[in-house]
């Protein structure tokens, strides 16, 4: 019977001691799972502005979900604001209107080390146009490498490395050249 008790004890201590908010040995259990939601709620607000921005045919504001800190930053959003300029041309020179889009995100790896974490997914979509609403346009499959810091009790994503049409065609291109050759084509195809 001593042992019995004994042993309630100690789950009762263990019990205790892993309850969120004290310091106890489960706790990183605790916080690595609340860090992983909060890493997943940043990451669904920066795809949410991403498609809101593309539905809308406006620029990509990301400042509620980006460090600005990092020096890789910088150069990422200057690839997104090309990238996003690129596909505001072209939804305007073919006069491309989204009525509806939804999009997930199958998470591979989350790895979270002290204030930094990786994200690795997969993107998939599915956008419906008004000029052919029966056949919405789809995506599957897009590889995210995304790299977040938090800072103030906050993550901020601080790259997306991924590579669609439009970022291959940018790393080979300047933008001018892209919104040049799609100038040509809509002129051509009209």
């Amino acid at each position: 019977m001593e042992k019995i008790f004994k042993s309630l004890v100690i789950l009762l201590i263990l019990g205790f001691l892993g309850t969120p908010g004290c310091a106890g040995w489960f706790s990183p259990v605790a916080t690595q799972a609340s860090d992983e939601d909060q890493i997943k709620a940043a990451v669904q607000a920066y795809f949410s502005l991403r498609y809101q921005a593309l539905q809308a045919n406006l620029p990509l504001v990301l400042d509620a979900v980006v460090d600005q800190t990092d020096p890789k930053t910088s150069e990422w959003l200057k690839l997104e604001a090309d990238r996003r300029e690129v596909e505001m041309f072209i939804h305007s020179e073919y006069e491309m209107q989204i009525l509806a889009y939804k999009f997930d995100l199958n998470y591979t790896r989350i790895e979270i080390i002290q204030n930094r974490a990786s994200v690795h997914l997969f993107e998939g979509n599915e956008i419906t146009y008004a000029n052919n609403p029966d056949y919405p346009a789809a995506l599957a499959g897009l590889e995210h490498e995304l790299s977040l810091l938090k800072a103030n009790d906050q993550w901020l994503i601080s790259n997306d490395d991924y590579s669609d049409e439009i970022v291959r065609l940018l790393r080979i291109s300047t933008k001018e050249k892209l919104l040049e050759t799609v100038k040509f084509n809509a002129d051509h195809n009209k």
